[in-house]
């Protein structure tokens, strides 16, 4: 029991300062958690390889027989099925010219304020293989490749043309989706400092620069099909104009997925389930909280709050790496 309470949290942050104690990653992980709400909600677990994970996913379930006097019962199990998922690795370089690092007056804090600034565009790279990761040459198996077609984990909001958005519900844990980083890695995510190197420029002239190097291994399993829910085919072409009756209804679309979920809970300690959609898909649901016979949201707070915006109990997620692009999916 002892051991089980030492791994009550698992993100990202989490398992950094658990296997860093020195505390290098975490000014780092601490912009990713700020620029970054599908990286900091990740539920991560430790691959049982360095390059992917197998693990199992659940069919279907056992059930009960009814026991007579003096008769038997026929055997009953659940079913699994093995599943190998990928670790996708990544790497990426910031460099900085030594004399503007020089000219700034605080090179240390010029420097990590560039890196920081690095860090931002290659984590918002992640994010968008988190969302569309194709799962081949590989890339880790992003969420729209697991919710392909329209079925019982993909709900359409019959939109047409060529404005399409989704939004996605999933249950991070580790029965349900979760992040993966090598076995024995901190949190998959390192970063080396590399200091003052020189380098050629575009026309092989020399020059000084200051470099760090930046490593991020990350893969997406799913250990039940109910733990990843997507809403696709909304239509986001005239939401500025539309009549509020006349928005894409995904609200009732959120009421199903979030009652066909493998768990009913928002937020705990173990993971929990949030919604993410794009800014289009947030001005969809705030022109419909306008709606004076919106029950969904909390009264008091119709439209939520910066930060803290809720649909019944779970958390929606702004992830503009969800586009309003998308090809419409039958």
């Amino acid at each position: 029991m002892a051991e089980k309470n030492a791994y009550t949290s698992h993100t990202l942050a989490d398992i950094v300062n658990r296997k860093s104690p020195d505390g290098r990653l975490m000014p780092v992980v601490g912009v990713l958690n700020e620029i970054n709400e599908v990286i900091s909600d990740m539920y991560m677990v430790e691959a049982n390889d360095k390059t992917s994970h197998l693990h199992t996913q659940q069919v279907n379930l056992g059930s009960p027989t009814i026991r007579r006097i003096g008769q038997g019962v026929a055997a009953s199990k659940g079913n699994e099925k093995p599943v190998r998922d990928a670790i996708m690795l990544t790497e990426g370089w910031s460099e900085i010219d030594e004399r503007l690092v020089r000219l700034s007056g605080d090179p240390a804090d010029f420097r990590h304020a560039k890196d920081m600034a690095f860090v931002e565009g290659f984590m918002q790279g992640m994010t968008e293989y988190v969302i569309d990761g194709s799962g081949r040459d590989e890339e880790l198996y992003g969420f729209s490749g697991r919710r392909a077609s329209i079925g019982t984990y993909c709900l359409t909001a019959s939109g047409t043309g060529s404005d399409m958005t989704s939004a996605y519900i999933v249950d991070w844990s580790e029965t349900g989706c979760f992040g993966l980083y090598p076995a024995g890695s901190p949190g998959g995510f390192d970063m080396d400092v590399k200091g003052l190197e020189t380098d050629k420029d575009s026309s092989s002239l020399l020059m000084d620069v200051y470099r760090t190097k930046f490593q991020w291994d990350l893969g997406l399993g799913l250990a039940d099909d109910r733990g990843l829910y997507r809403i696709a085919n909304i239509d986001t072409s005239s939401i500025a104009t539309l009549a509020e009756s006349s928005l894409p209804s995904i609200d009732d679309q959120l009421l199903y997925c979030i009652a066909k979920g493998k768990t009913k809970k928002a937020v705990g300690p173990l993971g929990g389930r949030f919604i993410y959609l794009n800014s289009d898909g947030f001005i969809i649901l705030d022109r419909l909280a306008k709606d004076k016979t919106n029950v969904s949201y909390t009264p008091g707070e119709p439209f939520g709050y910066e930060g803290t915006a809720k649909y019944r109990s779970l958390m929606i997620h702004q992830v503009d790496s969800i586009t309003s692009t998308e090809t419409i999916i039958s």
